[in-house]
């Protein structure tokens, strides 16, 4: 667990998440992060997924390419073994600000000043990770780790909140859900028939959790968000205020 800043907290994707908080990050399973919350009526969480539909593919490749050339060149000048697991991969305007050697830099300065087992939370370019030193080494070597959920296909959409749901369905709390579209195009199109009906179709026979167990399933790409339930009209059950308070 790692106990997350003020900055951090200022991602777009806890938006929806009533104010004041604090966050603590639990790492991923099945690829959703998974974010526990502090906040004023007592504890909850956020799930966040970062998608990008499956034709973009080359835009994501492109990024990780960038980032395997830093690690790379990281390597160089560190001894021992590390760990670089991409938390979030920011936002996508800020992409042109991404600098290689500048990341490089970054992590021989952090990675220099790790003891075996430490890590931190290291920002760069609105991109967040956890770098972590596994063990001593003669020389450097750093793994990756990311993600990041391809969406293949947009119409099964409502397989991803459905993991997503099942997977709030076992914590304690109310669960916001969020997914961080990082691509060009959306992934979410309401209209788009075949993915709009099975959207609100899942939606509706889901609706008992909507509301006070889950106060939000929000989409967040570029400067749109898009609130779920209230975009397919299912409210769920709003018998507790988790509106958020600014």
């Amino acid at each position: 667990m790692t106990i997350l800043d003020d900055e951090f907290n200022k991602a777009i994707f806890f938006e929806a998440v009533p104010r004041p908080f604090s966050s603590i990050y639990h790492g991923t399973a099945d690829d959703i992060a998974r974010y526990g919350l502090e906040l004023p009526a007592g504890r909850g969480w956020l799930l966040v997924a970062e998608v990008m539909t499956g034709e973009e593919k080359e835009l994501w490749d492109s990024f990780k390419q960038m980032l395997a050339f830093a690690l790379k060149t990281a390597e160089a000048s560190l001894f021992g073994s590390f760990e670089f697991s991409l938390v979030t991969a920011g936002s996508p305007e800020k992409l042109p600000l991404f600098q290689p050697a500048g990341l490089a830099q970054l992590l021989v300065n952090h990675g220099r000043l790790l003891k075996d087992g430490e890590r931190r939370l290291v920002p760069y370019a609105s991109s967040w990770a956890l770098f972590r030193k596994l063990a001593p080494g003669d020389w450097g070597k750093i793994a990756f780790k990311e993600n990041l959920i391809l969406v293949k296909d947009r119409s099964r959409l409502d397989l991803l909140v459905k993991r997503m749901i099942q997977a709030a369905a076992e914590l304690e709390g109310p669960v916001w859900l969020a997914l961080h579209d990082l691509g060009r195009s959306p992934v979410f199109r309401f209209g788009e028939e075949d993915q709009t009906v099975r959207l609100e179709k899942f939606l509706v026979k889901n609706k008992g959790m909507l509301g006070t167990k889950i106060p939000a399933i929000t989409i967040y790409h570029g400067k749109q968000r898009t609130d779920l339930a209230a975009q397919f009209g299912v409210d769920g059950d709003r018998s507790l205020d988790l509106s958020p308070h600014v």
